[in-house]
């Protein structure tokens, strides 16, 4: 689904004041007038020509314009600039400043009563909202957009908000509505020749959610209609985005060789306009298709493409995953000052009130000495209230300080990891990018380099996969979504997955005692990276030529899941530090000297707790080791047993 951006249509509305807005102009027109007023105008023009030419020098212009507008108080021009500076902060990525100048401009543009420009700003805020994944958010300022939409029915852009909205309640999973919305969208569309691009949007976002919905011959008509249309105007972003969806019909309809087709049309207009995602999502449609038809070698070339793609733009996603981590710290830092601050005054207030209380008995005891005892009894009372406030208000501030702590140390153990264990693998892959660089090699040579290229961007996207639950899980708890499933999909999926780097240690993955076609009741997602590090692990720790046994066991309530390695086992000192918190840091090398962070059997204990399962493991020094959980068995054999 395709968000439609919003133009900020008032600073192009009141471009015709000064002319036409080309850049060249507009700064020549800068240099020589002497008007404040025009200056602060011309300052918010040219930063709008900037933001994807050079959002950094369009928000240098941006805050001139700003600062121009405080010394002269033109709170008008102060609106505008904020404005585009909060757009170009979003351009940059800044999504917090974004947020922050938007929020300033609103203030003034609300004052003003200026509905136009407050129509904008709504939905820039929604848009960073959008980005941040904080849909309910967008949501609400789209709404409010909207709301203004409707009462200027000559400038009001009514078409957007509903595709904006359409596609928040798409991210909801909210289909019905989601599909609603973009047909109004369309419907108001229908008759504007100068806005193809948008009907196009919504006529794709329409039949991207029946295709996801599983209506495939309303999604194929939908579809159709709107690659005529971007292929009508040069939209080549368009053309990608139908292709794709269209290819992932065929897949779901088993229509492989069309599936194939559509997907690799849409890789060549993807490369024509630089859309990483969607030929990601096109490479992962074609790895899907070619592994359904046995076809393995083109499925793990198109898997490669996907994974090498992914290490181009991944480093952006996991930096905004880290920035919200350290975000939230920063909130719940903000929270607890803001606490402390309420109740230290809340204390001071009670203890104005206890002395008036007291000077207030003193006073009227000189006249009603009867009156004495009941008023020393009164203050007696509120002080043991007072105290017993204190100790509960203490206690409290106590435990958010622990909490404060811990987030501390969670955020100084992420940014340790990051700066040590992270650098080097990244540090390995320069180098061996370097070393393809050279013309000196050889093909056998490339090919190799090639290799380990490949399997340490997996190693790599595999620990971060690891640091990102495990601080998900510390931050802001993780909650499972269990469901029915067949576990051997699970299992034959990563036994394939770590095939690769099994055979580079020259180790066998065997299976025996397999349950076949078992049925457990937990969170998919979550198993699968349980199941991964566990025979990831042994993988590390076996010795060339071992064997890696994986075997699964039916019990009466559970399956049990056991991979056992004969590598060189677990020292008897050690082996109480496993899953012991206390020695949450606690790792050992490889038996080819690979390095891990003690994330794995960690994340892994977490998330079985989570499905109601349980870890344990046994081992012999020098003989090797049994990792073994359990998870629940379906509901359908649970109870198919009673």
């Amino acid at each position: 689904m395709k968000l439609l951006v919003h133009i900020l249509v008032i600073l192009a509305s009141i471009n015709h004041c000064f002319g036409q807005n080309d850049l060249d102009s507009l700064l020549k027109e800068l240099e020589e007038t002497e008007n404040d007023s025009t200056k602060v105008r011309l300052y918010s023009f040219i930063s709008e020509d900037l933001w994807y030419i050079n959002p950094d020098s369009a928000l240098l212009m941006a805050l001139k314009g700003v600062e121009l507008a405080n010394e002269i108080t033109d709170d008008e021009g102060k609106s505008y600039n904020l404005l585009s500076a909060g757009t170009s902060y979003y351009t940059i990525g800044k999504y917090n400043e974004a947020i922050n100048v938007l929020l300033q401009s609103l203030r003034i543009a609300e004052k003003r009563k200026d509905e136009a420009t407050t129509e904008t700003i709504y939905n820039e805020l929604g848009n960073t909202y959008a980005y941040l994944k904080n849909h309910s958010k967008a949501l609400a300022y789209f709404y409010k957009a909207l709301e203004l939409a409707e009462k200027d029915t000559v400038n009001g852009d009514k078409t957007t908000m509903f595709i904006n909205i359409g596609d928040m309640y798409k991210e909801l999973g909210d289909y019905d509505k989601a599909i609603e919305y973009n047909k109004n969208a369309a419907k108001l569309l229908e008759h504007k020749v100068d806005d193809s691009l948008g009907l196009a949007i919504a006529v794709f976002n329409v039949g991207d959610i029946y295709q996801i919905q599983g209506f495939y011959n309303k999604a194929d008509t939908y579809l159709k209609r709107s690659l005529k249309i971007s292929k009508a105007i040069n939209d080549n972003e368009g053309v990608a985005y139908s292709y794709n969806s269209m290819a992932q019909v065929f897949y779901k309809t088993s229509q492989l060789d069309s599936c194939i087709f559509y997907a690799k049309k849409s890789i060549d207009y993807s490369k024509e306009m630089g859309g990483p995602e969607i030929e990601m999502e096109a490479y992962k449609t074609l790895y899907l298709a070619y592994k359904k038809i046995g076809n393995f070698e083109q499925a793990l070339y198109y898997r490669d493409l996907q994974v090498n793609l992914q290490d181009s733009v991944f480093n952006i996603d996991k930096e905004k995953e880290i920035s919200q981590l350290q975000s939230t710290y920063e909130l719940e830092k903000s929270r607890y000052e803001n606490d402390l601050l309420n109740k230290d005054n809340i204390l001071k207030q009670k203890e104005i009130n206890k002395k008036s209380l007291q000077k207030d008995i003193i006073i009227i005891g000189s006249f009603f000495l009867v009156l004495i005892s009941i008023f020393l009894f009164r203050n007696n009372l509120q002080k043991k209230k007072v105290n017993a406030l204190l100790v509960k208000q203490k206690f409290e501030i106590s435990k958010q300080n622990e909490k404060l702590e811990g987030l501390n140390k969670i955020k100084n153990r992420i940014l340790s990891i990051i700066s040590h264990d992270l650098r080097s693998p990244l540090n390995s892959l320069q180098g061996m990018l370097v070393l393809l660089r050279s013309a000196s090699l050889t093909e056998q040579e490339i090919k190799y380099l090639t290799n380990n290229l490949n399997e340490s961007l997996k190693s790599t996207i595999f620990f971060l996969d690891n640091l990102l639950h495990w601080a998900k899980s510390q931050m802001e708890g993780m909650n499972a979504n269990p469901a029915d499933f067949v576990l051997d999909d699970i299992i034959n999926q990563n036994i394939k997955l770590m095939q690769t780097v099994a055979s580079q240690k020259e180790v066998s993955i065997h299976l025996e005692s397999f349950v076949k076609n078992a049925n457990v009741y937990a969170d998919k997602a979550m198993v699968d990276i349980i199941f991964r590090n566990l025979l990831a692990n042994a993988i590390k720790f076996s010795e060339p030529k071992n064997i890696v046994n994986i075997s699964t066991e039916e019990k009466e309530t559970a399956i049990v899941v056991s991979i056992q390695d004969k590598g060189r086992g677990i020292k008897l000192d050690d082996q109480n530090k496993i899953f012991n918190d206390s020695y949450s840091n606690f790792t050992t090398m490889g038996t080819a000297k690979e390095k891990g962070t003690g994330l794995g059997l960690t994340i892994s204990k977490e998330l079985l707790e989570k499905n109601d399962g349980k870890i344990w493991f046994s081992s012999v020094y020098g003989e090797g080791s049994v990792f073994s959980f359990s998870l629940p068995k379906s509901a359908i054999q649970q109870v198919l047993l009673n």
